[in-house]
């Protein structure tokens, strides 16, 4: 999803002034009697990032540019492994992920420093994000996966993904896994607010964003529904029936695209203490595999990853 920013910039305009077999069982559900207290979110106008948060932290999948003086053979694009290793040249494998540039870049010069060159000089640069995003859909002109690069605006993504479909009054509605707390965190905004400056936020890793539609000021997040994000055809929450499947969900967001990683899907159930997650085998249900095909229960979430390569 890259756009030139003459195009965000005239969007940004626009959008101101328009404004069967046995099914198997399924896991352990959480304890229905138990009444959860979901007081609709007051709108708030940033979310502030914790420390660090702000920085770009190189992960598995990134793409690394390296250019070291009179040295061509150390010097190219290295993708960074699913082991957060980089195989650099002859030197041989380095561990880079976790770390932003400026620790990446002492790190490499450290070691040439150390056994090869008496003073390097070597940039180290972002060649292709990959193994940070957020997911989109609802009221979104281009729902699904979007790369989080260094720039984490709320504002600056949304309109990376085309701005809304329809024009208006809506709200977006971020949810967070907060790994500190334990927790979900739901935060809400308007669209008006966000694009006036006045409610930006600084996005997260894996967080879920949807916009409501203004026609219909219907929000995303019910007790009767489930959710299904991530590398699908058409990311969407559906509502919840009795004996609906894994792979109902799957079928009804319209199946798996190019990108996913089928047997890579998570499937979410509950929040704070009672969340549990499991893993979906999506590629070998389809192939008729059924153990993990899970009835779904109420405020399910189906996240399908993309593929690393």
């Amino acid at each position: 999803m890259k756009h030139g920013s003459y195009f965000l910039s005239l969007l940004f305009i626009l959008i101101i002034s328009g404004c069967s077999g046995s099914l198997p069982v399924s896991p352990p559900p959480i304890d229905q009697s138990i009444e959860v207290q979901s007081p609709r979110p007051t709108p708030v106008p940033i979310i502030p990032a914790p420390a660090g948060d702000d920085i770009y932290r190189i992960g598995p999948g990134d793409i690394l540019s390296i250019k070291v003086y009179e040295e061509p053979e150390l010097s190219g694009q290295f993708t960074v492994s699913h082991k957060g290793t980089i195989s650099w040249s002859w030197i041989g494998d380095v561990p880079v992920s976790g770390l932003p540039l400026e620790e990446i870049t002492e790190k490499l010069a450290g070691i040439l420093k150390r056994d090869y060159i008496r003073e390097p000089l070597l940039k180290v640069d972002i060649g292709e994000y990959y193994s940070q995003v957020v997911y989109f859909f609802g009221n979104v002109a281009h729902p699904g996966v979007a790369r989080l690069g260094e720039n984490k605006s709320l504002l600056q993504n949304f309109l990376q993904a085309g701005g809304p479909k329809s024009w208006g009054d809506s709200r977006i509605t971020i949810l967070r896994n907060n790994p500190v707390e334990g927790a979900d965190r739901k935060v809400e905004v308007g669209l008006q607010a966000l694009l006036r400056g006045d409610a930006d936020i600084v996005l997260g890793d894996r967080d879920i964003i949807t916009i409501t539609s203004p026609d219909t000021g219907m929000g995303f997040f019910g007790e009767d529904r489930v959710y299904v994000v991530g590398a699908v055809v058409n990311p969407r929450a559906l509502i919840w029936r009795e004996k609906m499947t894994a792979l109902d969900a799957i079928m009804g967001a319209g199946g798996l695209n190019e990108d996913a990683s089928g047997n890579g899907a998570r499937l979410i159930r509950g929040t704070g203490e009672e969340k549990q997650e499991y893993k979906l085998r999506l590629n070998d249900i389809m192939e008729g595999e059924r153990e993990t095909n899970f009835i779904l229960l109420p405020g399910d979430q189906i996240i399908v990853p993309e593929s690393f390569f």
